[in-house]
């Protein structure tokens, strides 16, 4: 027999010695397939290691008399992979073979087709699956190196730079006492400084958060009110935010129950958020909280340059920050809101953020009301 066309979706092998009847029927219902379809019943064993078969397609009377295809199909395992083996029988049993991947009664023939057609995009989705899982196997190997890389930079700049840069700040210190006062060189060196022991304080965090093993056992219930306004005191005494503390709007119903966390932790994560909010807005930041005897949901919203859709997954990354004059204006490194997820993933509350590109960016989460 010959090919169907110059490319063949399928190499058939076809053993029908003692059944010519069979062999004619199977011989119509494939005419119209596109494969090569080889006849394996004399050929030899050194000529069978040469083929590449995907079907292996035997005829019977019976199950019973499955021993040459069988015995082909053993033969060509050994010089590639097993091919799909059917067997046509003549009479539909309910018998099988262990060995023989399909019994398909000559009455059903004429589902050989399908069949093909079935184990041909089978055998490419399991081609593209695992392909797949290879290139998430190189990506899961990328970023895992990725991640090693990144905790060792945080590592070390922590321990390299915390030291000399609390040198530096007492050296400029000193300077801006003994030189005149408003002098722009020390205002600039004062600013960097302040600025640099901000990034250095905020790795250093980023770093513990990273490598604790942090336990819920010693939350404690926290006043909503101290919560917040202990952040903006935190945050005003900061040189940097101090003109901007004006601007903030606290809206708190009379009454809210208490929270359950850690006080320390979350007063810096509702830092982190404020200073994010005053640091790319112009305008009033609200910050505003509601709550019922469940839960409490903190909102911190600024009516900034907003967050491009695609990127709001990303600003949680360490070290990510989206390429605007704003962002290079600030400055940054990029780990503030990576340390409020980490710090909110520690209450297991979750960061909602709804922003719309030149309107602002509101910030969310919700934490258990603790039980009094």
């Amino acid at each position: 027999m010959s090919a169907a066309s110059d490319h063949p979706l399928f190499q058939i092998g076809l053993i029908c010695a003692e059944s010519p009847d069979m062999e004619s029927v199977v011989d119509k219902v494939l005419a119209g397939s596109d494969s090569v379809v080889y006849r394996l019943d004399h050929l030899d064993e050194k000529r069978l290691a040469e083929l590449s078969i995907d079907f292996l397609i035997g005829t019977a009377y019976s199950p019973d008399d499955s021993s040459g295809l069988l015995t082909t199909r053993r033969l060509l395992t050994r010089a590639s992979h097993p091919p799909y083996s059917v067997l046509v029988v003549e009479h539909e049993t309910p018998l099988s073979n262990d060995q023989i991947d399909l019994i398909l009664p000559i009455a059903a023939i004429h589902l050989l087709p399908a069949i093909l057609r079935t184990w041909q995009q089978t055998r490419q989705l399991q081609h593209d699956l695992d392909h797949t899982r290879q290139s998430l196997a190189e990506l899961q190997r990328s970023a895992d190196q990725l991640d090693l890389l990144r905790d060792a930079i945080v590592q070390n700049v922590t321990h390299e730079l915390r030291t000399p840069m609390l040198q530096v700040k007492s050296a400029v210190a000193l300077l801006a006492e003994e030189v005149q006062p408003g002098n722009p060189i020390i205002d600039l060196a004062l600013t960097a400084t302040r600025r640099l022991e901000k990034g250095v304080r905020n790795v250093t965090l980023l770093q513990e958060l990273m490598n604790e093993s942090f336990e819920s056992k010693d939350f404690s219930p926290i006043p909503v009110s101290d919560l917040i306004h202990s952040a903006i005191r935190n945050l005003g005494r900061t040189w940097e935010r101090k003109p901007d503390l004006d601007r903030i709007a606290v809206e708190l119903p009379d009454s809210l129950p208490p929270i359950l966390g850690d006080r320390q932790r979350l007063s810096i994560a509702l830092q982190l958020l404020i200073d994010n909010a005053l640091k790319f807005s112009q305008s009033a930041v609200r910050i505003l909280a509601l709550g019922d005897d469940a839960s409490v949901r903190f909102s911190i919203t600024d009516q900034g340059i907003g967050i491009p859709p695609p990127l709001i997954p990303r600003v949680v990354e360490p070290f990510f920050q989206i390429d605007t004059p704003a962002s290079r204006k600030h400055g940054g490194m990029g780990i503030g809101l990576t340390i409020v997820q980490f710090i909110l993933d520690q209450h297991n509350a979750a960061l909602e953020i709804h922003s719309v590109e030149g309107q602002g960016s509101t910030f969310s989460f919700s934490l258990p009301a603790a039980s009094l």
